[in-house]
């Protein structure tokens, strides 16, 4: 091309950090990093100012008494032959126990100790979501569904509790959000970030098998649909790196097969789904408190304007599941090579039908907790449809909404429904149970004797290691023990007085867990009953009512205790 004599081309200068990059794979022109400009990086700036936030929501009651369940990852429940049933016959496959095997030899195992680890990984899966609704919307979009995760109840719940939920949630989203990562950039070194993730995360819960289906059944599809002409090899490594470690996990759970089918589960039904996504994930059962395992009759029975709260929320996710249809779309049409759009319709869809299929074979298959791996991108759905309104007026109005709703579930939370079921039932006051036993003990010369029925009373020993729980009534006492737990599995007195006469007591003291109870009202009714029982004294803790009793017939000068 001829530019005139004694004149040069001239060439409009581009700053290097401004210039478009190009897919090595694809070809399509991708926008500048984000980080190239001082100014694009204000958003993780807010970002961490979030984090900073959401650390601060999850420290409330984080001192607060374990429970039952938290108690098997303390120091009681992981030593001895404890540990070794928790490590090979609990529930749950055994990473999240290692973890905190590992944890409390170097923490210990205090309340706010062992429950570190969740809140730390409850954090980062909002820095996570907010990655991935980045990746796949834009930053407003970003930092609303972080907000979201972050004032989720059932988020700072899980993220408060010595359990395996906030591990499990954090390496699903990590799961697809590496998943991602690599078929972008099909780096072997994300392939392997990927891979290992792939390996860990059915091994926390086995709930996360749902994500591992969606992620490579997104995988897979693109690679049937040529989307990735050369990301085929090592999809097949991770595929069969990951199928590996599942084989062991699948029998790991068929042996266990009768303990996977607790009472405490129940099928997932279409009830069961609208709890689930308009009740549970959207406010934590705290604006509208129900019992899990309610009727469908007691849910139309709450009072209308409740069905306005759900209504919301419902139209919220049809109109996020609506923009992401739309975004798969126009995406495949922009740039037929970008897969990543369908992953978030399949991260929030296969979970909720495999698991509808699972408990048509196996009922007991179903409980909230173990569905929180679709919070990420239930939040990210939300905030999709709310930033798809074009009207500005709306759009705040909206925000304003949500930010009051989240506000008024976390009042709920902590303040007005603090002793009732909501994200789950209320902790016991433990610690202050076994204070008072604490000072029994002092003004007793013999051990005490503590009478439970049903309900497991072994955090009283997580509190007091001197206490001893005992399974048969007739069995050897630990002379070094100072308190002697026994649980009736009968509720009739005669059992009662075999213990007595066991221990060589004639006070006792019967422990109610009012929160779970358990045969401990018939108990009580026939001892009061009897007229060879007296009352002493009744305490109350929160959740936790302590019943002292004198056996008469064994007061001084009778025969009847050897």
């Amino acid at each position: 091309m001829s530019t005139g004599r004694g004149r040069k081309p001239r060439f409009r200068r581009v700053p290097a950090a401004a210039a478009l990059r190009r897919d090595a794979h694809t070809a399509i022109p991708v926008a500048p990093d984000a980080s190239d400009r001082p100014e694009q990086r204000r958003p993780y700036v807010w970002l961490l100012g979030l984090l900073v936030g959401a650390f601060f929501l999850r420290l409330p009651y984080l001192s607060q008494s374990l429970w039952y369940d938290e108690l098997f990852y303390t120091a009681v429940g992981l030593s001895g032959e404890s540990g070794r049933w928790v490590l090979t016959q609990d529930l749950h496959p055994p990473l999240y126990a290692s973890i905190l095997w590992l944890w409390i030899h170097v923490f210990g195992d205090s309340e706010v100790a062992v429950r570190l680890p969740s809140l730390l990984c409850g954090v980062a899966s909002v820095a996570v979501v907010f990655a991935l609704a980045r990746r796949w919307f834009d930053t407003r979009i970003a930092f609303l569904a972080a907000g979201l995760m972050a004032l989720s109840p059932a988020h700072i719940w899980y993220s408060q509790e010595n359990k395996t939920n906030m591990l499990m949630l954090l390496l699903t989203a990590c799961l697809v959000w590496q998943a991602e990562r690599a078929w972008r950039s099909n780096r072997g070194r994300d392939w392997s970030l990927f891979a290992v993730v792939a390996v860990l995360a059915p091994w926390t819960n086995v709930f996360a098998i749902w994500i591992l289906v969606a992620v490579f059944v997104w995988l897979w599809a693109g690679i049937v649909q040529r989307r990735g002409r050369d990301r085929w090899r090592p999809v097949a490594i991770v595929t069969g790196i990951a199928a590996c470690p599942f084989l062991p996990l699948f029998f790991f759970a068929l042996r266990r097969f009768e303990t996977l089918q607790p009472s405490y589960l129940r099928p997932f039904t279409p009830s069961e789904a609208y709890k689930l996504l308009f009740i549970y994930l959207s406010h934590g059962n705290t604006v509208r408190t129900i019992s899990p395992y309610a009727s469908l009759d007691v849910l139309l029975q709450q009072p209308w304007p409740l069905f306005l709260v759900d209504g919301l929320f419902a139209a919220l996710l049809i109109g996020g599941l609506m923009v992401s249809l739309n975004s798969c779309a126009a995406g495949q049409r922009r740039a037929p090579a970008d897969w990543s759009r369908p992953l978030l319709l399949l991260y929030f869809t296969i979970p909720l039908v495999g698991v509808f299929v699972a408990s048509r074979m196996n009922p007991r298959i179903y409980i909230e907790r173990s569905m929180l791996i679709l919070l990420p991108p239930y939040v990210i759905l939300l905030a999709a449809a709310v930033f798809a309104i074009s009207r500005r007026m709306l759009l705040n109005l909206l925000l304003i909404v949500l930010l009051a709703l989240n506000g008024w579930a976390l009042f709920n939370l902590w303040v007005a429904k603090a002793d009732r079921w909501t994200v789950y039932k209320q902790k016991n006051d433990w610690r202050s149970t076994a204070q008072y036993f604490n000072g029994e003990r002092q003004d007793s010369t013999t051990p005490l004797v503590i009478v439970g029925t049903n309900v497991p009373l072994s955090v009283l020993v997580y509190y007091d290691h001197r206490m001893r729980e005992i399974a048969d009534p007739n069995a050897t006492l630990a002379r070094d023990a100072d308190a002697w737990i026994f649980y009736l599995g009968q509720r009739d007195p005669a059992v009662l007085v075999q213990v007595l006469r066991h221990a060589k007591a004639d006070t006792f003291y019967v422990v109610d867990d009012t929160y779970w109870s358990g045969g401990t009202k018939q108990l009580l009714e026939r001892v009061r009953a009897d007229a060879d029982f007296r009352p002493l004294d009744n305490r109350s803790f929160k959740g936790v009512s302590v019943f002292k009793f004198r056996w008469l017939r064994a007061a001084p000068g009778r025969q009847e205790v050897p």
